[in-house]
Parts: structure tokens; C-alpha cells; sequence
């Protein structure tokens, strides 16, 4: 618990496996969670890299339920960097699309 630079080393060599094996396609998962991990450890670099990659392959593998987690790691993203009201619009257009997407806690 709490161990996130741990949690971002492993989902790293994930992502790196996703890329050599299967070119990149079905990565969304890994990379929101390695973004998710590098949110909570307060390191910032190449999360907005991430966050499209992982946005653009989540359309193409239509895994719209990463998609839409996806889109509140992003919010959460901009909540840090201090951009409320872009968070906002992110979240408001998720649920505008969907329903019934739940926002995690």
C-alpha cells in the first residue's frame, strides 16, 4: 500500500511487453494504471503522453470502459496541475457520453 514508485517500475516493464509482443494494441489498461500510479507519487513526466496513448488505442480496441476511467485519470491529472475547470468539462463530457459510466473513487 502506498508503494507507487514500486507500482510504476512494474507497469512499466508491462507496457514495455504490450509494446514489443503486440505493437501497442490493448495497452490502455497498463498505461492508465502506470499513470494512475505516477499521479499518486507526485511524478508527472510523460503522463499526458500516456494518457493520449492510452486514449487512442482505448477507441481502436473500443474498450470504451478504459476509455471512460481513461478520461477521470486525466481529470484527476488536471485536478493536480491545477486546471479545475478542465477537469470539469473532462468529466462532464464522459458522463454527457455515457450515462451510466460510475466515477471511481
Amino acid at each position: 500500500k502506498g508503494e507507487y514508485k514500486e507500482s510504476v517500475k512494474y507497469f512499466k516493464i508491462a507496457c514495455d511487453y504490450y509494446s514489443t509482443h503486440t505493437k501497442g494494441v490493448g495497452i490502455s489498461d497498463n498505461l492508465i494504471w502506470l499513470v494512475l500510479a505516477k499521479i499518486l507519487s507526485n511524478d508527472f513526466d510523460s503522463v499526458a503522453a500516456y494518457l493520449t496513448i492510452a486514449e487512442k488505442d482505448a477507441v481502436a480496441t473500443k474498450q470504451y470502459d478504459y476509455l471512460a476511467y481513461g478520461i477521470q485519470i486525466q481529470a484527476l491529472y488536471k485536478i493536480k496541475m491545477g486546471d479545475l475547470i478542465e477537469a470539469e468539462r473532462l468529466l462532464l463530457k464522459m458522463l454527457a457520453a455515457d450515462p451510466r459510466v460510475k466515477i471511481a473513487c
